[in-house]
């Protein structure tokens, strides 16, 4: 009897692992860019994300300190009280679920659904887009892009006001 349960452990054990039901982000990267004013983007890999295939969950927390511009000035004042608000909002959020009409733990390419929420500078908004998930030995892949209104996150003053209304989000996380 104890070797039966013994090996049940060992069996449960090494599905959980072969599996990878739960997945931290190994590297990645945030781009975004203002759709008015293409030259106005930046860049982060400095990211934490967590994928779970067995809740289907993901959350990804981007410090908006790390996003990196071409122009420092552009930097300073982006992450400063009247634009992002950096030190009260110190990062952009996003938590939601994985959906596809495929096994997303199985190897191969899934057109998935990320539904859930994004939140900047403290003001939270419901997201929903598509993106691809891409598992391949071992190691999984995902690429989502969205559009969303600077408006709806308070981005409406400061220096950018005239061109952040549209903002195009490009993330890419490897597992």
């Amino acid at each position: 009897m104890k070797y039966i349960a013994a090996l049940f452990m060992t069996a449960y054990l090494s599905l959980s692992v072969a599996f990878g039901q739960d997945k931290s982000m190994s590297s990645g990267e945030v781009i975004f860019h203002a759709i008015e004013k293409r030259d106005f983007s930046a860049r982060s890999t400095l990211i934490e994300s967590n994928l779970n295939f067995t809740t289907n969950s993901i959350s990804i927390v981007v410090p908006i300190k790390s996003f990196k511009f071409k122009n420092a000035e552009t930097q300073k004042e982006f992450t400063q009280k009247e634009n992002l608000n950096a030190d009260t909002y110190p990062d952009l959020l996003i938590n939601g679920e994985i959906s596809s009409s495929s096994d997303v733990s199985e190897d191969g390419r899934h057109i998935v659904t990320l539904s859930g929420e994004l939140t900047i500078k403290g003001v939270t908004h419901k997201l929903k887009t598509k993106g691809l998930l891409v598992n391949k030995s071992g190691e999984t892949t995902l690429r989502i892009s969205f559009l969303t209104n600077g408006e709806d996150y308070e981005l409406d003053s400061g220096a950018y006001k005239d061109f952040i209304n549209q903002l195009e989000f490009s993330i890419e996380l490897i597992y």
